[in-house]
């Protein structure tokens, strides 16, 4: 993984962090996050990674955010049949315009929030040990 990355370093964009610091693009950090928050193995996560990393490079992208990140992640996992990684590794929360629609309105509390990001979080919770336990059946 580290002699791909080496030979293409160049051509990716900076990231822009939590901190709206830009940094670096490091591919470890997918790696390190796709080992830590799903079952994928190493292997597995560092071909996604570079997977992604030819996308990020044929996109042209000039800078990159985290959320951008893992949606190339998830749209990687899904096109590899990586469901279930894809499930363990969404994000969880409001769209950004509902959000600020909500805000606008001033109808969302933060009790709202996080009653709507635990109901989410037990559905997807549900939905992971569904797959986990292939209970799914196809039903055509």
């Amino acid at each position: 993984m580290e002699e791909e990355f080496n030979l293409v370093k160049h051509m990716l964009p900076n990231v822009i962090n939590s901190k709206l610091e830009v940094v670096k693009f490091k591919p470890e950090a997918i790696i390190n996050s796709l080992s830590l928050e799903t079952d994928a193995t190493r292997d597995e996560a560092n071909l996604v990674t570079l997977e992604v990393i030819r996308k990020i490079i044929s996109a042209n992208l000039k800078i990159l955010t985290a959320p951008l990140i893992r949606e190339l992640v998830n749209a990687t996992l899904l096109s590899k049949g990586l469901e279930l990684y894809r499930y363990q590794y969404t994000r969880l929360g409001l769209p950004f315009y509902d959000f600020g629609k909500k805000l606008e309105s001033q109808n969302i509390s933060s009790e709202d929030i996080f009653n709507h990001l635990k109901t989410e979080y037990v559905e997807v919770k549900k939905l992971i040990n569904k797959l986990k336990n292939r209970e799914f059946k196809d039903k055509s």
